[in-house]
């Protein structure tokens, strides 16, 4: 009998049950989405030290993994909402962000994860390297084969994105990075749970969006975070424009924000011979009406 071998796995998504040919078929690098079960026993006293069965209980059930991709422009268009919460587009930070169905096939088994939404998100590259985009997933519960055949969707032939195909402007300068990465956190709410085995709802609270990159040290005047205050005065933290433009000339998405504010002073390891590389890290923040983070395709 052959292996079970992963690369015969493959997933879905829709917005909506059923899982059926309209769903929205996705190639993935690794996932690590599953089902977890909470149970108790009773510690009450019995005149033995045997555990019992009828004494055990399951408390919780929930679901939650980490899918990367290398997405296409297809799969960006349905990633985007989903990440930030306006359907668009363009897709901005909305109050709420959607439930959406995942479905993998496990090749073994097909398991349905009900009413997940996106934690946490980010797009990543390094040099000579395709943009990998990663999500932490949370979801309410799983079932096992649910879906008696998978359905008849191809995935898309569109190319993915690669490191030489993104532009960052800081403070009207096009800027030269070794790696960045763009990541968002939706701060939901992962413990309610109320009277009930599963999560009622996973509400978003808040967004984190922040930008990291490494660049040489040469040539970044103005970009090296909050600047050291005089006695008796307040830190000085300034405040510079910026876009994050990904392009493969035929398709553009545009990350545009109102302010990015330096976290972190700019500090460098000087440890080889070889080039010095400055970290820094930005926050992402709304400014007058333009908000926090806005991705725009054109």
């Amino acid at each position: 009998m052959a292996n079970n071998q992963g690369f015969l796995s493959r997933m879905l998504m829709d917005d909506a049950l059923p899982i059926d040919a309209s769903s929205q078929a996705f190639e993935f690098i690794s996932s690590t989405l599953k089902r977890t079960k909470t149970f108790t026993h009773s510690n009450g006293m019995r005149g033995h030290r045997d555990r019992l069965d009828h004494r055990v209980a399951q408390t919780g059930e929930r679901v939650n993994g980490v899918l990367t991709m290398n997405p296409s422009v297809t799969e960006i268009d349905r990633l985007l909402p989903r990440m930030l919460g306006t359907a668009g587009p363009p897709a901005s930070v909305g109050p709420t962000i959607p439930q959406f169905y995942i479905c993998q096939d496990k090749v073994e088994t097909i398991e349905l994860f009900h009413k997940c939404v996106i934690s946490t998100w980010s797009i990543s590259g390094t040099s000579g390297q395709p943009l990998t985009f990663t999500f932490n997933i949370e979801g309410e519960k799983s079932d096992d084969s649910t879906v008696a055949a998978w359905p008849a969707i191809t995935i898309d032939t569109e190319e993915m994105f690669v490191m030489s195909d993104v532009t960052i402007t800081l403070a009207s300068g096009v800027r030269t990075f070794n790696s960045f990465t763009l990541s968002g956190d939706n701060m939901v709410d992962t413990e309610r749970q109320l009277n009930s085995l599963t999560r009622s709802e996973i509400p978003a609270q808040d967004s984190n969006i922040t930008l990291d990159l490494t660049m040489p040290q040469n040539g970044n005047t103005g970009l090296r975070g909050a600047k050291s205050p005089v006695s008796g005065e307040a830190p000085v933290v300034p405040a510079i424009t910026g876009t994050v433009v990904i392009s493969d000339s035929v398709t553009t998405y545009t990350v545009s924000t109102g302010k990015l504010i330096a976290l972190t002073p700019a500090t460098e390891d000087v440890s080889a011979k070889s080039e010095i590389w400055t970290p820094l890290q930005y926050g992402l923040f709304k400014s007058g009406a333009t908000s926090q983070c806005t991705i725009t395709k054109t």
